[in-house]
């Protein structure tokens, strides 16, 4: 077993359209693999290797052809406890209450409007997204069903792509969704890495596949 020590490893680059769901099994059971097995080994607590491949065999039996890359993600980060962050990509839809609007820059969506947010995931990547169908964003509701898995990033040491390096891509390509009270005019962002619409997506994604190696 490789000990998790900082060496140089091939950042990976993954470009699709997953979409995932709790209610979905093959996701619920990753996101439960991930939390029990290779989430509690990057803490340092000891997990069973052989639980977790037979977890894993079962999960690659099952999985649809773009939620591979979760898996390839999992393995990556068992065999590698203390890799950097992974980064991803999702788009999926918002919507906020009466009170608000939501607009980016000039530009008004309503009370709904479709967003791409790009962040990491310290441990693994699918607990991680397991968390956008268990909370709010700062006052946003996600509508059921429209979360999309777009872009994955992960590698090892000085390899590996920062977040600053994917947002800064992102800030060149698209602006921030923000909501807007009625009556004050009072302007938020819905986090400083919501990005209106999916226009990013490409860049992003273009520039994962650029820093990608063998």
């Amino acid at each position: 077993m490789q000990s998790g020590r900082a060496v140089d490893r091939p950042v990976h680059a993954w470009c699709g359209n997953y979409r995932f769901s709790l209610e979905d099994p093959f996701f619920s059971e990753a996101v439960k693999t991930g939390r029990k097995y290779v989430d509690e080994k990057a803490r340092e607590r000891p997990v069973s290797e052989e639980g977790f491949r037979i977890e894993m065999d079962a999960l690659r039996k099952m999985a649809p052809a773009d939620a591979h890359v979760l898996l390839d993600e999992l393995e990556h980060r068992w065999e590698y406890p203390k890799a950097p962050a992974a980064l991803y990509g999702i788009t999926f839809e918002v919507c906020v209450h009466q009170s608000f609007m939501l607009f980016a820059g000039a530009e008004a969506f309503g009370q709904e409007a479709s967003t791409t947010k790009v962040g990491q995931a310290r441990r693994s990547l699918a607990p991680r997204l397991a968390v956008y169908e268990e909370s709010e964003i700062r006052g946003v509701s996600i509508t059921p069903g429209s979360l999309v898995l777009r872009v994955v990033l992960y590698g090892h040491s000085s390899s590996m792509v920062t977040e600053g390096e994917l947002q800064n891509v992102a800030k060149t390509e698209g602006a921030l969704l923000e909501r807007v009270h009625n009556k004050s005019g009072a302007r938020r962002p819905v986090t400083s890495e919501n990005y209106a619409g999916d226009a990013i997506v490409e860049a992003i994604g273009a520039f994962a596949r650029g820093r990608a190696t063998a």
